[in-house]
């Protein structure tokens, strides 16, 4: 099963993220696991500090990045 993500290819507000233009694998469930289908996510502190550049000095991106720690 593939799944869309949102990226950043820019430093900046919540503004510059984007939809993939292409599909990201998502991960399969294993053994005993079940897929379940997510309506809604949050961002951490981290991720939002990782967007707007904060943390660029000491976590470089290879961009464009798909946040998601």
């Amino acid at each position: 099963m593939r799944t869309n993500a949102l990226a950043f290819a820019d430093h900046g507000t919540p503004d510059v993220l984007d939809p993939t233009t292409t599909d990201v694998a998502g991960p399969g469930p294993g053994p005993g696991q079940v897929r379940t289908r997510v309506h809604a996510t949050g961002v951490n502190p981290l991720d939002l500090k990782l967007n707007n550049g904060a943390m660029a000095a000491l976590m470089p991106l290879d961009l464009p990045y798909i946040p998601g720690l």
